[in-house]
């Protein structure tokens, strides 16, 4: 049985912005700020990023029909269960999706990591190491049929 029993202060402000021209093009950008505070130690919170900025844009390519969409994100440092310092990083995915390229149809293709960036994520208490390597560049195609 797992209990939070942790005093956990986190005070933060997010805000989002969101616009779509009458061409296609849609953008999204959003911020978050957040400090946190295990209340017990007076110390960091383990994991918890301060900032965290996601950027959005769909460029639409043929009709309604065909669309490219770039996503940037970023985490900025974190510590480890260890107190280690991990440090921030940005990630790029870019992803050619259609959306009823027949009744019913739609495929994608993404790439997401799309600059190969290396970056780790902190590891929970459960494992031997303080930080885990996170995936490279990989590449997603999906189709789906609806009926």
């Amino acid at each position: 049985m797992y209990r939070n029993i942790d005093r956990i202060r986190a005070e933060g402000v997010e805000f989002e912005i969101t616009g779509r021209m009458p061409n296609g093009l849609h953008g999204k950008i959003s911020y978050a700020f957040q400090q946190s505070e295990d209340l017990g130690t007076e110390g960091e919170l383990f994991n918890a990023p301060e900032h965290l900025i996601k950027f959005h844009l769909t460029v639409p390519l043929y009709r309604d029909s065909i669309f490219l969409g770039l996503e940037s994100l970023y985490t900025s440092s974190r510590i480890t269960s260890s107190l280690d310092s991990l440090s921030g990083f940005w990630l790029n995915n870019l992803t050619l999706f259609s959306q009823d390229l027949r009744p019913g149809l739609d495929l994608s293709a993404s790439i997401y990591n799309l600059l190969d960036q290396r970056y780790f994520d902190p590891a929970g208490p459960e494992h031997l190491q303080s930080r885990i390597e996170q995936e490279g560049r990989s590449v997603r195609v999906k189709l789906t049929y609806r009926f």
